[in-house]
C-alpha cells in the first residue's frame, strides 16, 4: 500500500486545483522557504483526521481556507484528497478488496466538515478506524514535521509509549478497551438504574398485591351485587305482573256491575223524561195564565199610572217652567259682568304692546350687529390662519433650502476629493507600460505552443505504438498461459498415468504390456484380444525350461519379433493371434464376416470381437496396462511439442514485454515533457491572460478615469451653479418670512380686537333679549286671559239662548196636554180599570190549580230523580274504582316495563336468571341481602380497579427486568473477560514489539552514528501503563540523559528510532519535513544512506533544503509561489530528467 496521489483545492495556499502524484519510493518536495511546502504535509494530516486547528499552525478550522490574496477573492471551501493504492490489501475490514481507496475532507466557513470514502460520505471514526494499525494517523510516527524529532526525544515516558504502541498494532486494541470499557460503565449505570426500578418496582408490587386482593374481593362482591340486584329486578317484576293480573280481575267485575247500574239508569231516565214532559205542559199553560194575568195586571197599573202621571206632568211642567226662568235671568246678570272684565282685559293688551314691539326692534338691531362683528371674526380668523400657514411653508421653505445647500456644498467638497482621487490615479496608471512584456510573453507562448503540438503528437503516436504491443503482448501472453495450461494438464495426466502404470508393473522384470508396440488406434482391440495377457511377465534368458512338473514357471519367453497389422511382439502369440482378422471399422468387419472360417473372429479399432453367430464388446471396468501405456508415448510426444511451443512463446512475450516497456518508458518521458511544457504553456497562457487583461484593464480603467474626471468636472460645476442659486433663493425666502411674520403680527391683532368687540356686543345682547324676554311673557299672559275671557262670555250666551229655548218647549208642552185631557173622559178609565180586574181574578184561580197539579208532578219526579241520584253516586263510586284500577294498572304496567327495560339496559338474561333464582327466592330477603353486600363494598373503601392489571403488567415486567439484570450481569462478565483478554493480549504485542524495536534501535544506532549504543526502557512494570524512555550515548560520550545531546544527535537518535519501528511495523508512507537541516554533510549523507534502504519497503516522502538529500530522490516536487499567496507544483522525474540529459 502506498500513496498514489495528492488532491489539493483551496487548502491553505494551495487555493487552485492541484494534483500532486507520488509516483516513486523517494519524492523530495523542495522550494524556497514561505512558498508552501508543509502545507502538503498539514493537508495530509488534516485529511487523517486532525481536530486541533493549533496542530495546523491555525487559531480556528476555518483558517486552513484560502483567506485570499492581493489579486485573489477568499474561497468558501476547502477540499483534500488522499489516493492510495491497495494492490497488496493491506487494509483490513470491507475496503480489502479494493485496489484504490479515495480519502476525502471538505471544510467550509461554518466549520463544517465532511469526510469521504471512495466518493461515499462517512465519519471521521471511519477514517481513523480504516487506518487504525496502519501507523498512519494524524500525529502517528509516519509525520514527522518540522519540531517533532525534538518533541519526539524530549516526550515524557507516556507520550513516547504511543509510538510502540503503534507500531504494536495494538491501537485497535486500546480503542476496544476504550470502547468495551464504556460499555462496562454504561452496563454498571444501567444496572444502577435497573436495580433502583427493581426496588422501586417490588415496593409497588407490595402495594398492588394488597390492592390488587382488594379488587378481587370488590370484583366478587360487586359480582355477588349484580346477581342479587339482577335477580331482585326480576322478582320486583314479577311481582308488577301478578299485582297487573289482579288488577284486570277486579277491573273487569267492576265494569260488568257498571254496565247493570247503567241499563237501570236509562230505565229511570225514560220515566224521568215523561214526568219532565207532563210537567213542561202544564209549566206552559201556567206561563200563559200568568202571563195573561201579568197582562191584566199591566193594564190596571197603567191605567191608574195614566192618572197620576197626567196630574205629576202638570205640576213637573210647572216647576220646570220656573227653574228655567230663574236660571236665564241669572245668565243675563253673568253676561253683563263678564263683558266688563273682558273690556278691561283687551285694553291691558292694548297697553303693553307697543313696549314689546319695541324691545323685539332693539334685539333685531343688536343681532344684525353681533352678525356683522361675527362675521368680521371670521374673515380675520381666515386670514390669520393664511397667514400662519404662509409663515410655516415659508419656514420650511427655508429649512429645506438650508439643507439643500449645505448638502450640495458637502457633495461639491466629495466630488472634489474624488476628482483629485481619480486625477492621481490615471496618472499613476498612464505611467504603466504592459505591451513590451505581453509582446515577449505571447513571442515564448508561440513556442510552446508548437513544441507542445510536436510533443502531443509524438505521444498519440508512441500511445498508439505501446497500444498495439500492450494488445500482442496480451495476445502472446494469453497464449502463453494456453500453453501453460496444456503442459500442466499433460504433466497431471502423465503423472496420473504413471501412478495407474505403477499398479499394473512388477517389482522385478517386465511385462507384456511394457515389451509389445501397438499401433496407435488399436489400443482397445489389442486389450480385447490379449485380455488376461497383458499383466503376464517376461521371463529372463538364464530360465532353461518354463515346463516343471513341481512348479511351472508362467510368463513368456523372448523371441524373434513377429508383426502384425495391429501391434509388434517379442513373445509368441501366435495362439491368441492366428484366427484374429483385423478390421479397422465395423463396415470392413460387416465385409469380412462371410469369408472367415468358423475358427476365426474380427478384431476392429472399437474394441469389438466379431465371429459366426457372437459379437463381444470392450467392457475391462477400468483401463488396462496397454491403453495406458499407449496414451502415456502418445502425451509424452504432445508434451515435448508443447513445451518446446511454450518457450517459444515465452520468448516471444519476453521480446514483446521488453519492447512495450521500452515504448512505455518513451511514453513516460514523452509525457513529462509534455506536463512540463503543459505546465509552462498554462503559466504563459496565464501571463499572457494576465498582461492582455492588465492592458485591457488599464484601457478601461484610462477610459474610465476619463469619462469619471469630465463627469465630475461638469457635477462640481453644476453644482457650484445650484449652489449659488440655493444663496439667493434663501435670501428671498428670509425676505418672504420676515414679511410674513409681520403680516401674520397684525392680523392676530385685529383679530382680538374684534373678539373683545364680539364679546361686548354679545352681552348687550343678552340683555335685550331678557327685556323681550319679559314683555313677550307679560303680553302673552293678557292675550291668554282675554281668550279665556272671551270664550268664556260665548259659552254664557249660548247657554242662555238653550234656557229660552227649553223654557219654551216646557210652556208648549203644557198647553198640549191640557189640549189632551179636555178630549178624554176620567169615567172611562175607571170602567176599564174594574172590568180589568175582575179578569185578574178569574186568572189566578186557573193558575192556583195549574199550580198544584205541578206539585204532585215534581213531587214524583223528585223521588225518581232522588233514587236515580243515589244510583248515579253508586255508578260513580264503582266507575271511579274501575278508574282507580285501570289507574293503577296503567302505573304498574308502566313500572313493568320500566323494571323491563332496565332489565334489557343492565343486559340482564330474565329466562336465565329466572331458571338460576332459588326457589325460596324473596323481594325482602334478597334486599336485605343486597344491603348488606352494599355495606361490605362501601367498607372496602376506595378501590382500584386497574391494580390486577397493573399488577400483572408490574409482575411480568419484574420478572423481565430480572432476566434483563441476570443478562447484564452476564454481559458485565463477558465484557471483563473481553477486557482481561484485550489486555493479555495487548502485553503480549508490546512487549514483543517493544523488544524488537529495542533491538533494531540498537543495531541502527551505531550504523548511523559509526558506533555507539542506544536502548530503550520501561518506566514501570505494568506493561499496560509503564511508560518508555530512550537512552543514547553517541561514539565517545558517557551522557546520563538524553537531553544533553547536540540538536543534530537527536535528530539523527529520534530518526533510528523511526526507522526501527517502520523495521517491524512499516507503514503505507512516511513524511519527513526538514528532518536533515540540523545534520552536516556527513550525517546527512547517512541519513541518505539510510532512507534508500529504507525505501526498498517504505515510500518516504520528505522536504528539503539540503542539495544532497535532494539528489537522492526519484522525484522532485516543486512548490513555487509565481503569484503572492498562491502555490503551485511543477514536479520532475529524475530518471527521466537524467534519460533526457544523457540524450543530449
Amino acid at each position: 500500500m502506498r500513496l498514489k496521489q495528492i488532491k489539493l483545492a483551496g487548502f491553505k495556499s494551495f487555493v487552485d486545483p492541484t494534483k500532486i502524484p507520488f509516483d516513486n519510493a523517494l519524492s523530495a518536495i523542495i522550494g524556497p522557504n514561505g512558498c508552501g511546502k508543509s502545507n502538503v504535509i498539514d493537508a495530509v494530516r488534516w485529511v487523517l483526521g486532525e481536530s486541533s486547528a493549533k496542530h495546523l499552525r491555525g487559531d480556528s478550522m476555518t483558517d486552513v481556507i484560502f483567506n485570499g490574496s492581493s489579486s485573489r477573492k477568499p474561497i468558501s471551501v476547502a477540499g483534500v484528497e488522499l489516493v492510495f493504492e491497495n494492490t497488496q490489501g493491506r487494509l483490513t475490514g470491507q475496503y480489502a478488496s479494493y485496489q484504490e481507496i479515495s480519502v476525502k475532507r471538505q471544510v467550509n466557513r461554518d466549520s463544517e466538515s465532511s469526510y469521504f470514502l471512495n466518493g461515499q460520505k462517512c465519519r471521521r471514526k471511519d477514517i481513523t478506524d480504516l487506518f487504525m494499525g496502519t501507523g498512519l494517523g494524524p500525529r502517528s510516527y509516519a509525520i514527522i514535521e518540522q519540531g517533532t524529532i525534538s518533541r519526539l526525544i524530549e516526550s515524557k515516558p507516556q507520550e513516547l509509549r504511543v509510538f510502540i504502541e503503534e507500531a504494536a498494532g495494538i491501537s485497535r486494541y486500546k480503542e476496544r478497551r476504550r470502547e468495551t470499557e464504556n460499555r462496562i460503565r454504561h452496563t454498571r449505570e444501567n444496572l444502577e438504574r435497573l436495580n433502583d426500578i427493581r426496588v422501586e418496582l417490588g415496593a409497588q408490587l407490595d402495594k398492588l398485591s394488597q390492592q390488587a386482593k382488594a379488587a378481587l374481593r370488590y370484583r366478587e362482591l360487586k359480582h355477588s351485587e349484580r346477581q342479587l340486584h339482577s335477580q331482585l329486578l326480576v322478582m320486583r317484576y314479577q311481582q308488577l305482573l301478578q299485582q297487573t293480573d289482579k288488577l284486570d280481575t277486579e277491573t273487569a267485575a267492576g265494569e260488568l256491575r257498571a254496565e247493570a247500574l247503567a241499563k237501570n239508569a236509562q230505565q229511570g231516565d225514560t220515566s224521568v223524561i215523561q214526568l219532565k214532559q207532563q210537567l213542561a205542559e202544564l209549566s206552559d199553560a201556567e206561563h200563559k195564565l200568568v202571563e195573561q194575568y201579568y197582562q191584566a195586571g199591566n193594564t190596571t197599573t197603567k191605567l191608574e199610572q195614566q192618572l197620576a202621571h197626567q196630574q205629576q206632568q202638570d205640576n213637573q211642567l210647572q216647576q220646570q217652567i220656573q227653574s228655567l226662568q230663574q236660571q236665564v235671568e241669572q245668565a243675563e246678570e253673568h253676561i253683563v259682568r263678564m263683558t266688563d272684565v273682558h273690556q278691561q282685559l283687551v285694553e291691558q293688551v292694548n297697553t303693553h304692546q307697543p313696549a314689546y314691539d319695541q324691545a323685539n326692534q332693539a334685539l333685531e338691531q343688536i343681532d344684525e350687529q353681533v352678525f356683522a362683528i361675527e362675521e368680521a371674526c371670521d374673515d380675520q380668523q381666515r386670514q390669520l390662519t393664511q397667514y400662519a400657514e404662509t409663515l410655516a411653508s415659508n419656514k420650511m421653505q427655508l429649512a429645506l433650502s438650508q439643507s439643500t445647500l449645505s448638502h450640495q456644498q458637502q457633495s461639491v467638497r466629495q466630488d472634489e476629493q474624488r476628482l483629485s482621487q481619480s486625477q492621481s490615479d490615471f496618472a499613476a496608471l498612464a505611467q504603466q507600460n504592459n505591451h513590451q512584456e505581453l509582446q515577449l510573453s505571447e513571442t515564448e507562448l508561440a513556442k510552446i505552443d508548437q513544441q507542445l503540438t510536436d510533443k502531443q503528437l509524438q505521444h498519440s503516436q508512441l500511445k498508439l505504438t505501446l497500444v498495439e504491443q500492450q494488445q500482442a503482448v496480451t495476445e502472446v501472453s494469453e497464449t502463453y498461459q494456453k500453453l501453460k495450461q496444456s503442459v500442466t494438464h499433460h504433466h497431471s495426466r502423465l503423472q496420473f498415468i504413471d501412478e495407474l502404470l505403477a499398479e499394473h508393473t512388477q517389482d522385478e522384470g517386465q511385462q507384456l504390456w511394457q515389451v509389445i508396440e501397438v499401433v496407435p488406434g488399436w489400443e482397445k482391440a489389442v486389450d480385447k484380444v490379449l485380455q488376461g495377457l497383458s499383466q503376464l511377465p517376461i521371463l529372463a534368458e538364464d530360465i532353461t525350461s518354463l515346463v516343471d512338473e513341481t512348479s511351472p514357471i508362467v510368463g513368456f519367453e523372448q523371441q524373434e519379433t513377429v508383426v502384425y497389422p495391429a501391434l509388434t511382439t517379442p513373445v509368441n502369440l501366435a495362439p491368441w493371434l492366428q484366427h484374429v482378422v483385423w478390421a479397422t471399422s465395423m463396415a470392413e468387419a460387416k465385409v469380412l464376416l462371410p469369408t472367415l472360417a468358423p475358427e476365426q473372429y474380427i478384431a476392429t479399432q472399437e474394441g469389438f470381437l466379431i465371429g459366426h453367430g457372437f459379437v463381444l464388446n470392450h467392457t475391462q471396468s477400468g483401463q488396462s496396462a496397454i491403453v495406458l501405456s499407449q496414451e502415456r508415448l502418445s502425451l509424452s510426444q504432445q508434451l515435448a511439442e508443447l513445451e518446446q511451443q511454450q518457450v517459444s512463446s515465452q520468448q516471444s512475450l519476453t521480446s514483446l514485454t521488453q519492447r512495450a516497456a521500452t515504448t512505455q518508458l518513451e511514453l513516460n518521458q514523452c509525457q513529462q515533457a509534455c506536463h512540463q511544457l503543459q505546465i509552462e504553456q498554462t503559466k504563459l497562457h496565464s501571463l499572457v491572460t494576465s498582461l492582455t487583461q492588465q492592458v485591457a484593464d488599464k484601457r478601461q480603467k484610462q477610459q474610465q478615469y476619463s469619462q469619471t474626471i469630465s463627469k465630475l468636472t461638469q457635477q462640481i460645476d453644476d453644482k457650484h451653479i445650484q449652489v449659488d442659486a440655493f444663496e439667493e433663493q434663501i435670501l428671498i425666502q428670509e425676505e418672504a418670512l420676515l414679511q410674513a411674520m409681520n403680516q401674520h403680527e397684525l392680523a392676530q391683532q385685529a383679530w382680538q380686537t374684534s373678539q373683545a368687540k364680539l364679546r361686548e356686543t354679545k352681552a348687550i345682547r343678552s340683555d335685550a333679549a331678557n327685556r323681550v324676554k319679559h314683555q313677550q311673557a307679560q303680553v302673552q299672559q293678557h292675550v291668554t286671559e282675554q281668550a279665556l275671557s272671551e270664550q268664556k262670555l260665548k259659552q254664557k250666551h249660548e247657554k242662555k239662548t238653550e234656557l229660552i229655548n227649553q223654557l219654551t218647549q216646557l210652556q208648549q208642552m203644557l198647553l198640549d196636554n191640557q189640549q189632551q185631557r179636555g178630549q178624554h173622559d176620567l169615567s172611562q178609565l175607571s170602567t176599564q180599570l174594574a172590568q180589568v180586574l175582575e179578569q185578574q181574578q178569574a186568572l189566578q184561580q186557573q193558575l192556583q190549580h195549574n199550580r198544584s197539579q205541578q206539585a204532585e208532578l215534581q213531587t214524583s219526579l223528585d223521588s225518581l230523580v232522588l233514587m236515580q241520584k243515589q244510583q248515579l253516586v253508586v255508578l260513580q263510586d264503582l266507575t271511579q274504582k274501575i278508574s282507580a284500577l285501570k289507574l293503577r294498572r296503567e302505573g304498574l304496567k308502566g313500572q313493568a316495563n320500566g323494571q323491563l327495560q332496565l332489565l334489557q339496559e343492565q343486559q340482564i338474561q330474565l329466562q336465565q336468571v329466572i331458571a338460576d333464582m332459588p326457589e325460596q327466592a324473596s323481594i325482602d330477603a334478597w334486599s336485605q341481602q343486597l344491603e348488606k353486600v352494599k355495606q361490605n363494598i362501601l367498607r372496602l373503601g376506595a378501590i382500584n380497579l386497574a391494580a390486577i392489571e397493573e399488577f400483572e403488567s408490574q409482575r411480568e415486567r419484574k420478572a423481565y427486568l430480572d432476566s434483563q439484570d441476570d443478562d447484564l450481569n452476564k454481559g458485565l462478565a463477558i465484557l471483563e473477560d473481553a477486557i482481561r483478554k484485550i489486555d493479555k493480549e495487548t502485553r503480549s504485542r508490546f512487549k514483543a514489539t517493544f523488544e524488537t524495536v529495542n533491538h533494531d534501535l540498537g543495531l541502527l544506532f551505531p550504523k548511523v552514528f559509526g558506533g555507539g549504543k542506544a536502548y530503550l526502557a520501561l518506566t514501570g512494570d505494568d506493561l499496560l501503563e509503564t511508560g518508555v524512555t530512550i537512552m543514547a550515548q553517541p561514539p565517545g560520550k558517557k551522557n546520563s540523559t538524553i537531553h544533553l545531546l547536540s540538536g543534530g544527535e537527536k535528530a539523527l537518535t529520534a530518526l533510528s528510532l523511526v526507522f526501527a519501528i517502520f523495521r517491524l511495523n512499516p507503514a503505507p508512507f512516511c513524511m519527513l519535513d526538514e528532518v536533515d537541516a540540523p545534520l552536516d554533510d556527513a550525517n546527512v549523507e547517512r541519513f541518505c544512506r539510510l532512507l534508500k534502504e529504507m525505501s526498498q519497503s517504505v515510500q518516504f516522502i520528505y522536504i528539503s533544503h539540503n542539495k544532497i538529500t535532494m539528489e537522492m530522490a526519484d522525484q522532485l516536487i516543486g512548490v513555487t509561489m509565481h503569484e503572492p499567496g498562491v502555490s503551485r507544483i511543477v514536479a520532475v522525474d529524475i530518471e527521466a530528467a537524467v534519460a533526457m540529459a544523457d540524450a543530449v
